[in-house]
């Protein structure tokens, strides 16, 4: 009698957050009955996705041994991820509130997860299967008992296809015993949506034996009604049809059907090593084999030498994809080590149930009258953000309400999961149109960064404080990331200075000849390497400022603002400590930061 072996019982019950920040552990966690299996694993395949085509990017699969004790398959995909999400390339001038995106801001993915163990399962034989490929063209199975014998118009007018086409048959016996077919003529009508055109095929030779499981071109069989057969059969057009290759099939007769399943990766070790070698080794479960008698096979592997007797051997290795986690995503922030439950799609979010923005920066934040920001947001619904609107308002020095500008139409956000940067400085929006209103700023005073939606609960807004730049020095424009993911302006606008750095000075020595000139060198430099670094001092600024700007100190994405060329330029902050200042203690303080552009001076021998 078939036996009928026990498998692994896994169950995903834990994935990380619909939304959450990608230099954190993203777990994934399996449970399984494991202990019983030889040499069992869980097995996690991580893709990465389009987040608009949706089309797929294997970052890896990963084999993991339960953990001791509790058993539990446990996989921290943040590593991998780290390497699709990148830095944001919008322009942080753009005209106006409007939503810019960015497709390196946000990563899409999710795991396949299953198992990989030692079946042990041992087959009695192969067998050869013929593949074929073509350009599928029309499909039809018929049953013998409803459509009353062999068919290919049981009242449903044939085949239609959509173009001519130089067609073939393939008919395919798909029982496990061989088919005694009548010779007959047979003609059927293909309907190419032009006219109608009759094809007549002639059955090649009397008491031909159709062998189970195998594949026939341009053969036309007609059952006979006196003849017997059970079950479908199916015919398919094709056109450009050819025989590929051979592929393995193995037998199983000892088991239950169901042994395998469509995609199954096995271990194929042959008892007879001095004999079609090529079968050991990894390959795929294609398809079974619908038999009776047996449960059998296909696979991936091209069928070799036709041996002389059964061939056997064992199966050892079983890996196996039982489903997958749902989508999730992937965003450029940090978790520290106190936000561990912390739901990042609600709280640095804007969606029905939050109005966050993208930042960890509380109170009217300072801009002087001619400057470019952006303010970043993260939507977890399309819906709601898309039927959202912008306002502005502006306010004077007392927060008197002067204006307000709406627009109903929510410009660049159109999609769920992405990151956006919203043009909010006072140079992005001095003089750009809501609704048909120019926006007109206050020199000094307020004003209010807005998306709301009544239907969707929505209301986010973000204060700008108007200040006049008092300083007698340069103003240095700093941008960077900070750790929800999103990006903060600061103005460094006290005493600032520079200094070159030279470095891997490359000098050849090869002293004066006897008859040397004036001006000849005994001693030449090569190479030499420079860069521009800078010391930056903000104003004055308040206890609760000086504490957030550790955000600034330890990003590893920063920027300076060229404001006259428009240029973003690329620095590293040299700091090393950040020692904390209090009112109580300093009394008035500001913060000094030592940064090097990213990037080394060009220069004779560089």
């Amino acid at each position: 009698m078939p036996y009928t072996p026990s498998i692994p019982d896994l169950t995903l019950s834990q994935q990380p957050q619909a939304l959450a920040p990608v230099n954190a552990p993203l777990w994934f966690v399996s449970t399984s009955n494991s202990n019983q299996f030889s040499l069992f694993k869980y097995v996690y395949a991580l893709y990465s996705y389009d987040r608009f085509t949706n089309s797929p990017t294997f970052l890896g699969q990963y084999s993991l041994p339960p953990r001791p004790n509790t058993d539990l398959g446990v996989f921290d995909s943040h590593k991998i991820l780290q390497s699709q999400v990148g830095a944001y390339t919008f322009s942080y001038n753009q005209s106006g509130l409007q939503g810019v995106s960015d497709n390196n801001s946000v990563a899409k993915y999710k795991t396949f997860y299953g198992y990989e163990y030692n079946p042990d399962y041992r087959f009695s034989d192969t067998f050869d299967y013929f593949a074929v490929s073509g350009d599928l063209v029309a499909t039809q199975t018929f049953n013998t008992t409803s459509d009353g014998g062999f068919n290919l118009t049981p009242g449903s007018g044939g085949f239609t296809i959509s173009s001519n086409y130089n067609v073939q048959l393939f008919f395919l016996n798909t029982f496990g015993s061989n088919a005694p077919f009548l010779e007959n003529k047979f003609f059927f009508t293909i309907n190419d949506g032009t006219n109608n055109q009759q094809y007549v095929f002639d059955y090649p030779t009397a008491g031909t034996l159709f062998s189970p499981y195998q594949a026939y071109i341009r053969y036309i069989p007609f059952l006979d009604n006196s003849a017997t057969l059970p079950a479908n059969y199916t015919i398919k057009v094709y056109s450009n049809t050819k025989i590929v290759k051979n592929i393995l099939g193995l037998k199983f007769p000892n088991y239950s059907l169901g042994l395998f399943n469509v995609g199954d990766i096995i271990n194929v070790y042959m008892d007879n090593q001095n004999q079609n070698g090529s079968y050991n080794g990894k390959t795929e479960i294609i398809a079974p084999v619908l038999n009776p008698a047996t449960s059998s096979y296909l696979t991936i592997t091209s069928y070799g030498v036709i041996p002389s007797g059964p061939e056997t051997g064992v199966v050892n290795s079983l890996q196996r994809v039982i489903g997958s986690s749902s989508y999730v995503y992937a965003f450029p922030g940090t978790r520290q080590y106190t936000q561990n439950n912390q739901d990042f799609g609600i709280t640095n979010a804007i969606s029905s149930v939050a109005s966050n923005w993208a930042t960890n920066y509380s109170g009217p934040k300072s801009i002087y009258i001619n400057q470019y920001e952006t303010l970043s947001v993260m939507s977890l619904t399309a819906s709601g953000i898309a039927n959202s609107y912008y306002q502005v308002n502006t306010y004077d020095d007392n927060m008197n309400l002067l204006n307000t500008y709406t627009s109903t139409n929510p410009i660049g956000i159109t999609a769920a999961y992405i990151k956006y940067e919203l043009g909010s400085g006072t140079k992005n929006l001095q003089g750009w149109t809501m609704s048909g209103t120019p926006i007109s700023l206050p020199l000094t005073g307020y004003y209010t960064i807005g998306i709301t939606s009544s239907a969707n609960g929505i209301n986010a807004n973000y204060t700008y404080h108007i200040v006049n730049n008092c300083s007698r020095y340069q103003n240095i424009r700093i941008q960077f990331m900070n750790r929800v993911g999103g990006y903060d302006y600061w103005n460094f606008n006290y005493d600032s200075k520079w200094t070159i750095e030279v470095k891997n000075r490359t000098i050849f020595t090869r002293g004066l000849d006897y008859n040397y000139s004036i001006g000849d060198r005994g001693r030449t430099i090569l190479n030499i390497d420079a860069n521009e670094m800078w010391e930056a001092s903000t104003d004055w600024i308040s206890e609760s400022d000086y504490a957030y700007l550790q955000e600034l100190i330890t990003s590893n994405d920063v920027y300076v603002i060229d404001e006259i060329n428009g240029y973003k330029l690329p620095i590293n902050i040299e700091d090393t400590s950040y020692v904390q200042k209090t009112a109580l203690r300093d009394k008035l303080f500001n913060l000094k930061i030592t940064y090097r552009y990213a990037y080394d001076m060009n220069l004779q021998g560089s």
